[in-house]
């Protein structure tokens, strides 16, 4: 039988997903339903694809994601409410800045979340991705206006609204500063877990980076907090060749080992992406024609 990853992780527990727009959905769709178990909608979540002509929020796209997914049986996760505002946040919000009260920030928030909250086969939603850095609060609009009191007050919302929905914050946790104001949101029933994005590359050791989030998951899960890894991929800026595609698999290798030892807090695995090209070139398990990489596959299977 061919090594299917869907598969390997379902047998452990684990559901595996993959990220992608809607033009993925129309042109990858058999490799999707074929490779995975979950879709997260990537950038069109974003803020800065809204219109401010009746406050139109893409319903088109969140239609085309809930008919694709529901037709394949497929989780999706909304990729996600707030973004980190660099380049994020559209001109005719970022217009209102200098007059907008709280009151009118949480009514444009609480307005979002009730538009597409409601779409069927959502499982899981991130009400803020990377709005923490090292040390800092990164300056999107509701920052600005709310501080970081946004995200409570978001993860308060969704839990009103769509109680079944599971919230995440969706970070790069290489820092302590990020860490901590996270697990302060588990703490306060804001989110019910983290996304921990996982962009790897040469530059970085995985074992050791593995080694860093270790007692911040410890804490994680005495707070029953939640864990999914959810930009997975291995990339490089220089040229490919045999090094590269071990150091890839082995990387992924680890990862999955995490995963699988973790299972009890960590049930998800995005890769990020489908299969090149993808923003980050040649980073994921799949070649160009959509076929597993030998080299993960050899890597994988020793987790059996």
């Amino acid at each position: 039988m061919t090594f299917n990853l869907k598969y390997f992780f379902a047998d452990k527990g684990i559901t595996l997903g993959m990220a992608g727009d809607n033009q993925i959905l129309e042109t990858r769709h058999y490799f999707i339903v074929e490779n995975c178990r979950s879709m997260t909608m990537e950038t069109r979540g974003k803020w800065i694809y809204t219109r401010k002509s009746r406050y139109e929020y893409g319903t088109k796209i969140f239609e085309e994601w809930q008919k694709f997914c529901e037709h394949h049986n497929l989780e999706w996760i909304w990729h996600g409410v707030t973004w980190h505002g660099v380049y994020s946040d559209p001109e005719w919000l970022e217009a209102l800045v200098p007059t907008m009260t709280v009151n009118e920030a949480k009514w444009f928030l609480e307005d979002l979340l009730k538009r597409f909250l409601i779409y069927p086969g959502i499982t899981a939603v991130d009400i803020g991705n990377e709005v923490f850095g090292p040390g800092i609060i990164r300056p999107s609009v509701w920052a600005r206006v709310m501080g970081e009191t946004f995200l409570q007050f978001l993860g308060t919302k969704v839990k009103q609204i769509a109680p079944n929905i599971v919230r995440y914050y969706n970070g790069i946790f290489d820092n302590e500063f990020e860490w901590e104001k996270a697990l302060s949101l588990v703490y306060q029933d804001a989110i019910d877990g983290i996304s921990w994005q996982a962009h790897l590359g040469p530059g970085k050791d995985v074992k050791e980076w593995i080694k860093f989030q270790e007692p911040y998951v410890s804490r994680l899960r005495t707070l029953g907090g939640k864990l999914r890894i959810s930009e997975l991929d291995y990339s490089s800026k220089f040229p490919l060749g045999v090094a590269f595609e071990l150091a890839q698999a082995e990387a992924f290798k680890d990862i999955s080992k995490f995963v699988i030892d973790n299972k009890d807090i960590c049930d998800r695995l995005t890769f990020w992406g489908t299969y090149p090209p993808n923003w980050r070139k040649n980073g994921l398990a799949f070649n160009d024609e959509g076929v597993i990489k030998p080299s993960v596959i050899k890597a994988i299977e020793t987790l059996k």
